[in-house]
C-alpha cells in the first residue's frame, strides 16, 4: 500500500541455497533399484530437477555461506533485467529423476526470482561417480571461486574413492603432495576401523 503519497519499498530477495539430505548411498540405491530413465528432454519444469548437494556440490557453503547468497543474489538480480534463462543447468538422471550436478547457484536464484516457465537443461547420462568428477571439473572454471577448504573436501572425497593423485591433483588443485598424506591417513583411519564413508575432510585431521 502507498504510505504518505509513497510508493511502497520493493520487497527484499529472499533467497535460499537449493539443499536436501539425500546422501551418495541413496542415490545408489535408487539406480540399483530403478537403473538410469533414458529421456534426454532439453527443459524442465523446476519441480522436476532434483538436488543432492552433499554428493554433487563442490563448494562447502557453510564456510562459505555469504558469498554464496551473494553470488545468487546477484544471479536473480540478472535474471530479472535479462527475463530470459540462463545456460543449460546440467542433469544426470538418476532412478526416474534428474539430479543437478551443475547449476545449483542457477537453481537457487531461479526459485528466489520466482521463475515459472521451464528451465534449459543438458542432461549427462553417466554413472555417479564419473558424475562428481564432471561436477568438480565444472566447478573450476570462471565461477564463484572454490576456497581451499573446499578443495582440499574435493580432495578427499576422490582419494576416498580411489582415484589417482595425478587426476585427483587435476581436478582439485591440490597438490600431489597433499593427496599423499591424505592416502596415508585414509590408510591409518581404515586401519582403526573408523567410518570414513561419511567423514569429512575437517573430521578427519
Amino acid at each position: 500500500d502507498r504510505i504518505d503519497g509513497l510508493m511502497p519499498k520493493p520487497k527484499p530477495i529472499q533467497i535460499e541455497l537449493v539443499s536436501s539430505n539425500i546422501t551418495l548411498e541413496d542415490l545408489r540405491a535408487d539406480v540399483k533399484a530403478h537403473g538410469q530413465r533414458d529421456d534426454r528432454p532439453r527443459k524442465l519444469p523446476i519441480d522436476d530437477i532434483h538436488v543432492a548437494d552433499q554428493v554433487f556440490q563442490p563448494r562447502m557453503t557453510q564456510y562459505n555461506l555469504a558469498a554464496s547468497l551473494d553470488h545468487v543474489k546477484t544471479l536473480v538480480s540478472d535474471l530479472r533485467a535479462q527475463k530470459k534463462p540462463f545456460d543449460a543447468v546440467t542433469v544426470i538422471p538418476i532412478g526416474q529423476r534428474f539430479f543437478v550436478i551443475d547449476g545449483h547457484h542457477r537453481l537457487s536464484a531461479y526459485r528466489a526470482a520466482g521463475w515459472n516457465k521451464d528451465i534449459p537443461v543438458a542432461v549427462r547420462p553417466i554413472s555417479l561417480d564419473e558424475a562428481r568428477k564432471v561436477a568438480l571439473a565444472m566447478n573450476l572454471k570462471g565461477k564463484l571461486s572454490l576456497t581451499m577448504e573446499d578443495k582440499q573436501e574435493n580432495a578427499w572425497r576422490l582419494t576416498k574413492a580411489g582415484e589417482t593423485k595425478q587426476r585427483t591433483s587435476d581436478l582439485t588443485l591440490v597438490s600431489t603432495s597433499n593427496i599423499g598424506n591424505m592416502r596415508k591417513l585414509l590408510a591409518r583411519l581404515k586401519a582403526a576401523d573408523h567410518d570414513v564413508d561419511n567423514m569429512t575432510w575437517r573430521q578427519a585431521r
